[in-house]
């Protein structure tokens, strides 16, 4: 009996010794959660304040762009006008081309 109770405790040390090791571990595994957890809270921050640069940059794309366009059509409009004054002065210059000046009145 004296040798059973020995093997039985044995077997007792050996159970103790793995549940030590196993709460050790779960130990380490908590940390690393806690860690991880902040881990993660911050890329989650990140990821908010990188989305608000992306919404603010989105929205100033947006302005630029239709300024743009504004001043592309103030550009079009502008040479369109160009266009007709040079027009209008071509025309005015052959129209004073076509007339002979009569004698000078001063003397």
């Amino acid at each position: 009996m004296a040798e059973q109770g020995a093997v039985l405790q044995g077997y007792n040390n050996e159970l103790v010794k793995i549940i030590e090791k196993l709460k050790k571990d779960r130990a380490a595994l908590d940390k690393v959660l806690v860690q991880k957890g902040e881990e993660k809270a911050e890329l989650q921050r990140d990821i908010r304040a990188m989305q608000e640069r992306l919404r603010k940059t989105e929205e100033e794309i947006d302005t630029q762009q239709a300024e743009r366009t504004r001043i592309d059509t103030v550009i079009k409009d502008a040479e369109e006008a160009y266009k007709k004054v040079l027009d209008g002065s071509k025309t005015l210059l052959k129209f004073l081309k076509t007339k002979k000046p009569g004698p000078s009145p001063i003397k």
